[in-house]
């Protein structure tokens, strides 16, 4: 018995051996999932969840793919900071990386290039309505600034640069590292923008030993670079961009290879099995949503179907498809990255306060303004501030669109549906045996006219005049149903009531 169990163990021990000894190695790869495309919330969201899976199953190292022509600087930066914190080694492939492209590139612990790619040209550009503007500062300028300085140090017998030197060092030491900022050095970083930009450049060269004034070149146009000094001559008034052998033979990338398994050899890891990453079919579902035509869609889709439902009794399919597609708004952007629930909690708020403002609150008034304001701020902070000048014309168009709509409905559609002839000018007038249906038309209704309102008005609803269900509104009085209302104006799209004065 003895004998058996001995051997029962030598079996488990020796199968446990072969088995750990048979796991290979693993290593992460992200491809791009779309050729040449900018960089954005979601892909940067993918790789923080890839890196962290890495650390935790326990994978040799990380690569992923840069093939773009940029984007955002702030969503760069975002990237240095998963990057910085990543206790996996992070390796990028670069196709093309240019603008925040080779921002990122640079965060990494190794960079590797294809035969073909390209590296450079970071210079930090702004989106105006006039079009597109580099922000940078010539020569010319800085001298005329430290001057001042130095006028003013002279004058004031003090040395103020040194500390916002310090100030600014540390605020690049917090960026580079991914740690929070306080209100104060978020306004600090936006008014010394270039020069916390230049010197996080330095920084991340300075970590990985590559050449800094030929990255600063990459992105200040300004720079001039020689042969002997930096290995290449540019003396061009532009953002430097190099060729893979180029940025190779200067140091700024680490490999030139063609396919994954020359990168894993060139850094010694030949022997490591290499699994890709992909998205979930939900995260491409997200991204969709998120995308700017679907989003400007699904807001028209809602506001639509949340005036139709106003206009008609109960809850319906318009107003479950208005919700719905608001829904899919706010999750695509949270989805993404772009924000969180707070948007979609703000939405929610501003339809309470417009329905209390038509249900509750007579007249229309500061209740329902403050529905339409929180309404339209929602949808901007769904995109995110950052992304104002780009949520402002998907939403003003979605909006132009929505309204376009809701009037022509209402003019030509709503007035012939079955569905809403209860809410209509029809009436069903009763006498001699025999129901007639009477020509729905406000300009029928005579001004002085007296009737009684149907349904609290506020301001609008439903009052009889002339034997006539007729749909009236005040001039922003609240009128209780069983008032007796007089028309003081009539027109062939509304009529305007008062209640009736007791004499």
């Amino acid at each position: 018995m003895r004998g058996i169990i001995a051997i029962i163990l030598c079996l488990c021990c020796f199968t446990g051996f072969s088995a750990e000894n048979s796991k290979k190695d693993i290593v992460y790869f992200l491809p791009q999932f779309s050729d040449f495309k900018e960089v954005n919330e979601l892909d940067r969201l993918f790789l923080k969840r890839t890196l962290k899976k890495a650390e935790r199953e326990g994978a040799k190292a990380v690569i992923f793919e840069i093939d773009t022509p940029g984007g955002q600087i702030d969503v760069a930066l975002k990237y240095l900071t998963i990057l910085s914190k990543s206790r996996v080694k992070t390796i990028a492939y670069v196709r093309k990386g240019v603008s925040a492209g080779a921002i990122i590139a640079l965060a990494a612990d190794k960079i590797a290039i294809d035969p073909s790619g390209i590296i450079g040209d970071a210079m930090p550009i702004q989106i105006t309505p006039s079009g597109i503007k580099p922000v940078v500062t010539k020569p010319e300028e800085e001298d005329k600034g430290a001057k001042d300085t130095k006028k003013s140090e002279k004058d004031t017998k003090s040395n103020p640069t040194d500390k916002l030197q310090k100030k600014i060092d540390q605020l690049v030491k917090k960026v580079t590292k991914g740690e929070s900022l306080t209100s104060e050095e978020k306004r600090l970083a936006k008014e010394k923008f270039l020069t916390v930009f230049y010197k996080t450049l330095q920084v991340l060269a300075e970590n990985n030993n590559r050449p800094v004034n030929v990255i600063r070149a990459m992105a200040d146009p300004y720079v001039k670079l020689s042969k002997k000094e930096d290995g290449i001559e540019h003396k061009k008034s532009s953002p430097l961009t190099l060729t893979a052998k180029e940025a190779k033979e200067l140091g700024v990338v680490d490999y030139i290879c063609s396919t994954k398994e020359e990168i894993l050899e060139k850094v010694g890891l030949g022997g490591c099995e290499i699994v890709e990453q992909k998205r979930s079919a939900l995260e491409d579902i997200l991204a969709f949503l998120a995308y700017p035509a679907i989003s400007g869609f699904l807001i028209t889709i809602g506001m639509v179907g949340v005036f139709i439902e106003v206009r008609s009794p109960g809850f319906g399919v318009p107003g479950t498809l208005g919700v719905s597609a608001l829904t899919l708004f706010f999750f695509g952007h949270v989805g993404v990255g772009d924000s969180d629930w707070g948007p979609a909690v703000l939405f929610f708020i501003s339809i309470m306060l417009l329905c209390l403002e038509v249900f509750v609150v007579p007249g229309f008034g500061l209740v329902g303004l403050l529905g339409i304001v929180a309404g339209i701020a929602s949808l901007f902070w769904a995109f995110g501030f950052e992304n104002i000048h780009h949520a402002a014309l998907v939403i003003s168009a979605s909006l132009f669109i929505a309204n376009l709509l809701i009037i022509y409905l209402t003019i030509y559609v709503l007035p012939k549906s079955k569905f809403f002839k209860r809410l209509q000018l029809d009436a069903v007038i009763s006498g001699g045996g025999r129901k007639d249906r009477e020509p729905n038309s406000a300009s029928t209704i005579e001004v002085g006219s007296v009737g009684v309102a149907k349904s609290d008005l506020r301001p609008a609803g439903i009052a009889v005049i002339m034997e006539r269900r007729v749909d009236v509104k005040t001039c922003g009085d609240y009128i209780v149903a069983g008032d007796q209302v007089v028309v003081i104006e009539a027109t062939g799209m509304s009529v305007v009531v008062e209640k009736v004065k007791p004499k």
